[in-house]
């Protein structure tokens, strides 16, 4: 629970040099209910904060991981457990508490096409608060990966999407429904993937990024049509440092 003591903390690092903060909708341990993330957002709201926000539904998403996972050797699993409806509810929710509380909010590492769209609709409301984020693995690979006999290599969060919601990525950044360009870089040795060999769920979530997005984006954004070359600076370096600035 996010307690009185521990929103009030936000000025403190705020005042330290801090001006972003992390917010989990999912994960065990981590997860912050709907009325502690409003709250939340109040305190960074107050100081003209950033909240960064990985917006999956993370109940719906335990229940699906425990009760009917298929065959868990599969790592397509991973994104059945994980759907893109519920990645668009938890932006909604996000979204309505930016609106509630004024903080701005950078939702991160958005894969598919419905979500991005929570964010473009905000905007078309008029809602200056209200930023997305993807990252190169929804731009350059499809679920297709995590069906592979060493799909839990790909396991991430979001999990990859089919081949439409990569295209749908592409449009929404040229278009600026979407502001950011960055990586989610977590990356693992193979041998740590391959806990997840007989169950995904075992697999750490996440992939490496930081050295190759530039040239990705360049590569398959701007060499093939997909955005410009102003496109590009943008999403890569302008953007996000008027948004963490």
């Amino acid at each position: 629970r996010v307690s009185d003591a521990r929103t009030g903390e936000i000025r403190d690092a705020y005042d330290a040099g801090c001006a972003t903060f992390k917010l989990y909708m999912a994960y065990p341990g981590f997860q912050v209910q709907d009325g502690d993330l409003f709250r939340a957002l109040r305190a960074v709201a107050e100081v003209n904060g950033l909240a960064c926000i990985h917006a999956e539904n993370g109940d719906v998403i335990e229940a699906l991981r425990q009760s009917n996972v298929g065959n868990p050797q599969s790592a397509i699993h991973h994104a059945r457990t994980r759907p893109p409806i519920n990645e668009h509810e938890a932006v909604t929710r996000a979204a309505m508490c930016a609106e509630l509380s004024g903080a701005r909010i950078l939702i991160f590492h958005i894969g598919c096409e419905a979500a991005a769209r929570v964010v473009a609709d905000a905007k078309a409301r008029g809602l200056a608060n209200v930023f997305g984020e993807s990252c190169p693995q929804y731009l350059v690979l499809t679920e297709d990966q995590l069906a592979r006999d060493d799909g839990r290599r790909w396991v991430c969060a979001p999990p990859l999407r089919p081949q439409a919601d990569q295209d749908a990525m592409w449009r929404m950044l040229a278009s600026r429904a979407l502001d950011v360009v960055s990586t989610d870089h977590c990356p693992f040795t193979l041998a740590q993937k391959d806990a997840g060999r007989d169950d995904f769920r075992k697999a750490p979530g996440g992939v490496p990024g930081i050295e190759t997005r530039l040239g990705l984006l360049h590569e398959f954004g701007v060499r093939r049509g997909r955005i410009s070359l102003n496109d590009w600076v943008r999403l890569c370096c302008t953007r996000p440092a008027e948004l963490h600035g």
